[in-house]
């Protein structure tokens, strides 16, 4: 948990707002994120992984859920969302 003191209102709920949840797609240890403004947001992050090196990963927010393939490789990984 992180608490920030003196700052600007504006600034902290600009902040908040943009926040994009595919930030969380990498982060394999963090399941949830909340920020809270003048409203709650929260995201919560659902993991599956395959034997292929695929981890299928739903990101879910008050705005919906987006669906994500991450494909591990030896030089690292990348991710595709899935419609």
């Amino acid at each position: 948990m992180f608490v920030f003191e003196n700052l600007s209102d504006r600034a902290i709920q600009a902040e908040i707002s943009s926040f994009d949840p595919t930030s969380l797609l990498f982060l394999r240890i963090v399941d949830t994120v909340r920020l809270q403004g003048h409203g709650g947001t929260a995201f919560n992050v659902t993991r599956e992984d395959s034997d292929q090196g695929v981890e299928r990963i739903a990101l879910h927010s008050d705005a919906g859920t987006r669906s994500w393939e991450v494909h591990h490789h030896e030089l690292g990984a990348v991710a595709f969302a899935v419609t």
